[in-house]
């Protein structure tokens, strides 16, 4: 295999400030230069040339979700031999689709996305490939494998949302994330108990839309993994709530008269997203 540096200078990334060399403090610390460029910059920095490296088959392919962690290990000291790292971490910037690299970020997200396909089961990539999440790039490819292997990662994912949709001042409530990621949840037959008992408490609750705090939304979320896992269901759980997810999208079914039905929760024929854009216009 060629040196994954011959497209890029080892110093920089397409537009980053030089970490490396010339123009740079002196220090032997190399431990904390590798900490900076692991995090820092986009995903577009220091990537290789486009077929100057071979990335083989990781055996043996993931299967089971006990072995997820060493088998993410072992792809990610891969990657990281080709600075190919950053391509399967959401929490690292993508690049502007202006960047002089652009093209060879896409297609380097495009191909690792792949190699990753190869390295799973066969019944898991049908899985995610099913999904109807779009998952040709490879940070989201690894979210979804993580979220399927990984049932926390879902309840995790749906924190995480909320959190940037209010650092982006959309002034959404607790609550009505609350209750996107329950009405998703009892997808799941093994948490379906669990989340009638919750709901029922909530309805206990004069005007949950603004007695729910943040505190108590993140208790409810830790309440929900803890569960989960006594269940045995954490990982299951994952690939469940990976389908909810995409079935949220659809127009919800007809009502049948059914009680304990949670309040505020999308009513009949209306999509969740809209559901909670409305709510949302109407509070301000």
């Amino acid at each position: 295999m060629e040196d994954a540096d011959n497209n890029n200078d080892a110093t920089t990334g397409a537009g980053s400030t030089p970490t490396l060399g010339r123009g740079t403090a002196k220090s032997k610390d190399w431990y904390a230069y590798l900490d900076t460029v692991r995090t820092n910059g986009t995903q577009a920095d220091k990537l290789p040339k486009i077929g100057s490296f071979v990335l083989y088959k990781l055996e043996p392919p993931l299967k089971n979700k006990e072995d997820f962690d060493n088998w993410y290990n072992g792809v990610y000291k891969i990657l990281r031999g080709y600075h190919l790292y950053r391509l399967i971490d959401k929490n690292i910037e993508r690049p502007d689709t202006d960047v002089e690299n652009a093209e060879d970020w896409v297609t380097l997200s495009i191909q690792v996305a792949g190699w990753l396909t190869q390295c799973i089961d066969p019944d898991i990539a049908n899985d995610l490939t099913n999904s109807g999440e779009r998952i040709e790039l490879a940070d989201d490819f690894m979210y979804q494998l993580k979220l399927y292997m990984r049932g926390e990662e879902f309840i995790d994912g749906v924190k995480q949302r909320f959190k940037a949709a209010n650092d982006l001042k959309a002034k959404l409530h607790p609550y009505i994330a609350l209750v996107i990621m329950m009405s998703e949840l009892e997808q799941v037959t093994e948490m379906k108990n669990a989340i009638e008992i919750k709901t029922n408490e909530m309805k206990n609750i004069k005007d949950p839309a603004t007695e729910i705090s943040m505190t108590d939304y993140l208790k409810i979320c830790t309440e929900m993994n803890d569960k989960a896992k006594a269940l045995g269901v954490d990982g299951g759980m994952g690939a469940s709530a990976t389908k909810a997810l995409k079935a949220s999208r659809q127009p919800a079914p007809s009502s049948d008269g059914k009680k304990d039905k949670l309040m505020n929760a999308p009513p009949p024929g209306k999509y969740a997203k809209k559901h909670v854009e409305e709510w949302k216009n109407h509070k301000t």
